[in-house]
């Protein structure tokens, strides 16, 4: 998993895997400034999450390209390949191929907001709740890291690693000009609604 942050930090309240994947956008100063001289009832953690979708595309579908499919082994039987793998914590239901691969995407916690940030990678509450989502992620990116019921390791299978480190450099040097853009779009929403509503339209 990825975090994308504006506002250093010394520890997001995450895993020590998670933190390995943690970008500063620079030039954060730059933006914030741009960000905050705009019109008080626009939210700039809105425009933030906005950039970071924006920049951040490219990561998400690399990292969706790389994302395992449960069941593609050879040694996979004809019922796992057709119907998917057994969800371990209730055996009635199955984790279809390709579920870590949908569930890749961007997110927030309580603790991002503080942070003018947001999370990329596998999404685990919603619609990814159990047997839907990417909760295996981190055992496929992690594998021969940690300790799995502190007994063993297994092989890793990176996906998010690989899709951030190829493409960070290209979303740190696309920011400004990309909320520059955001700004702008956010500027002649407020007009348009403060013409049509006024106050009364926040």
């Amino acid at each position: 998993m990825g975090n994308l942050s504006a506002i250093e930090r010394k520890s997001f309240g995450q895993s020590a895997q998670s933190s390995k994947s943690f970008i500063k956008l620079q030039g954060a100063k730059e933006i914030e400034q741009m960000f905050g001289d705009l019109p008080k009832q626009i939210k700039q953690y809105n425009l933030w999450k906005a950039l970071w979708r924006k920049i951040g595309k490219p990561a998400e579908s690399k990292a969706k390209s790389l994302a395992p499919k449960l069941g593609d082994s050879k040694k996979s039987s004809p019922l796992t390949v057709v119907r998917g793998v057994v969800y371990p914590p209730n055996h009635s239901k199955r984790i279809a191929k390709g579920t870590l691969k949908k569930s890749i995407g961007f997110f927030t916690t309580r603790d991002s907001k503080n942070y003018l940030g947001i999370y990329l990678g596998p999404k685990v509450k919603g619609k990814f709740k159990k047997n839907k989502g990417g909760y295996y992620g981190a055992w496929l990116e992690y594998g021969n890291e940690v300790m799995h019921f502190g007994k063993y390791k297994s092989r890793a299978t990176k996906f998010m690693e690989p899709a951030w480190n190829q493409n960070k450099v290209k979303m740190t040097s696309n920011a400004f000009k990309e909320a520059t853009k955001i700004a702008a779009s956010a500027i002649k929403r407020h007009e348009k609604r403060m013409k049509k509503y006024g106050t009364l339209g926040y």
